[in-house]
């Protein structure tokens, strides 16, 4: 049996999902900061711009260290299931695992941390 068509374990995928549901509560946290953002432009809430762009990029960045501390933990949870695993194949598929999600995690907080410069840079302008 190759690697590629080798069962994924039952523990790796509690973990992925694990890491999964943490990353909607990223997801929702960046949306929420947008959102609020977008309503203060749009006068829907009346606040200060600078205010605004404060409380949104604090938004932003909790998620920010929100996300790094849940690809830890999916580290710190893998790397057991990696000095028990039994098969080469296993610990293949958990490092590949780990560096997909890695990569993953890496573009989001790039994404995240470019939406926060801009927030700050456009509230900038009317300072």
């Amino acid at each position: 049996m190759s690697c590629k068509t080798a069962p994924i374990s039952k523990d790796l995928n509690t973990h992925e999902s694990d890491l999964a549901q943490w990353n909607i509560v990223v997801f929702t946290a960046t949306t929420t900061a947008l959102l609020f953002y977008h309503m203060t432009r749009q006068k829907s809430i009346t606040i200060d711009r600078t205010l605004a762009a404060v409380i949104s990029v604090l938004i932003i960045v909790a998620s920010v260290f929100y996300n790094i501390y849940s690809l830890y933990n999916f580290f710190v949870r893998t790397k057991i299931l990696i000095l028990n695993a039994t098969l080469k194949c296993e610990i293949e598929r958990i490092n590949e695992s780990r560096v997909i999600y890695g990569f993953i995690t890496f573009l989001v907080v790039i994404v995240q941390l470019l939406i926060s410069y801009h927030i700050c840079r456009n509230s900038m302008k009317y300072v």
